[in-house]
């Protein structure tokens, strides 16, 4: 008996190992970049922080010139949703991509000469925080990544 379970945590083993490794490989990771990636826009559009709170107001001069622009379609003059051209949310991306980690930045030029990193770290600076995951945006990220992981195991059972 012992003998057989022995060998049946071989293979078990072997299943798993290889489930963790394309569970972990470039290819998925690139997938949950991505999803991190659409998941903080959507949340900054919602006008949210990486704390799920409201991302600083606008002062009310600010809002008075928004109102004057020609805001990208994402834009509304009242409130703080870092859309008053797109290009910063544009620029959101991948950046780098490894087995077991993904990279997400802003990067790439304006329509204005300026620079999107240089944008991105002077609206942290002042206190509109927008890079990174939220709260919600873990439990969205996880729970996408748990799906990916339970399709991998059913596969890899499906296969013996």
């Amino acid at each position: 008996m012992v003998m057989k379970i022995k060998n049946q945590m071989k293979v078990f083993n072997k299943l798993l190992k290889g489930i963790v490794e394309k569970a972990t490989d470039k290819e998925v990771m690139k997938e949950v970049g991505h999803r991190a990636v659409e998941q903080i826009k959507r949340r900054t559009k919602l006008g949210k922080d990486t704390k799920d709170s409201p991302l600083k107001a606008l002062k009310p001069s600010y809002r008075e010139q928004r109102k004057k622009l020609d805001l990208h379609a994402r834009g509304r003059p009242n409130k703080s949703n870092l859309t008053k051209t797109g290009e910063l949310m544009d620029s959101l991306e991948v950046t780098d991509v490894k087995p077991r980690s993904v990279e997400i930045g802003v990067s790439g030029q304006r329509s204005d000469g300026g620079d999107n990193a240089d944008v991105g770290y002077w609206v942290e600076k002042n206190g509109r925080k927008f890079m990174g995951l939220s709260p919600k945006d873990k439990i969205k990220i996880t729970k996408f990544y748990d799906k990916i992981v339970k399709d991998l195991t059913r596969k890899a059972n499906n296969k013996r």
